[in-house]
């Protein structure tokens, strides 16, 4: 554990290889929060920020930490619970979040698409991850070919309130957005998993 700065709150270290720890621990007195990210392997990057979400906060590096470690993934973040992850994102300053991260390049209202296959609750039409790009969506929806019916949905957000977060990093123009309650994607393309 390393206090956090400024404070009696410690950083939990655990998912940090030991080999790391000390780079680790500079790099928290640096305030560099992307740099304590790399000793961690990336599917394990949004565990460290939740486990360290108070330390985060009061250090008043949360929201960059969580905007790293959500994009940092190599895959996708199919481990965690949907309320898990809304809560994760609820939890933060959206303001502050949207103006660490690029503009949405599109006025609202937009329209946004969501590639999904499988069936069930692994399914995840109402997901975090859209994409401004109907094709990168159909990417999305097919790249596991052993997982059944794939498809795409849209979804026209007219509010910003929604957005969290928007990233073109990856040449996927990802869009973090919290569906409202009432909100009814609609197939675009594919096959609903029930038929």
């Amino acid at each position: 554990m390393v206090k956090a700065m400024g404070s009696s709150c410690p950083l939990d270290m655990s998912l940090i290889p030991e080999v790391f720890r000390e780079g680790a621990e500079q790099a928290w007195m640096q305030r560099d929060v992307a740099q304590i990210l790399c000793y961690i392997d990336n599917l394990d990057c949004l565990a460290f920020v939740v486990d360290n979400l108070r330390s985060l906060k009061i250090a008043g590096l949360y929201e960059e930490a969580l905007l790293d470690a959500y994009f940092i993934t190599r895959v996708n973040h199919h481990r965690w619970e949907l309320g898990a992850l809304q809560m994760i994102f609820e939890v933060a300053d959206r303001k502050v979040m949207l103006g660490l991260c690029e503009d949405i390049p599109t006025p609202l209202p937009c329209t946004i698409y969501r590639g999904v296959s499988g069936r069930g609750r692994n399914r995840r039409v109402r997901g975090l991850s859209w994409t401004l790009d109907f094709e990168q969506a159909k990417w999305f929806a097919t790249r596991y070919k052993e997982l059944p019916s794939p498809a795409v949905y849209q979804y026209t957000v007219k509010d910003d309130r929604y957005i969290y977060a928007y990233s073109n990093d990856r040449q996927e123009q990802e869009v973090v957005c919290l569906l409202p309650r009432h909100a009814k994607p609609k197939l675009v393309w594919g096959t609903d998993s029930k038929r």
